[in-house]
């Protein structure tokens, strides 16, 4: 289980990361898929030529 406050740090510690919370309890893609998918899609559209 990964909390919200070590996520956070997590974050802290890697250079350009960004933390997104979906306002989900365990699966994430299931509870919350628009939400999910839309931060997935932001982030490939980041870092990957899609």
């Amino acid at each position: 289980v990964t909390t919200v406050a070590d996520a956070e740090f997590m974050q802290s510690q890697i250079p350009n990361s960004q933390l997104v919370e979906i306002d989900a309890s365990h699966i994430s893609n299931v509870e919350q898929p628009t939400a999910f998918n839309q931060n997935l899609m932001n982030f490939l559209q980041m870092n990957v030529c899609l």
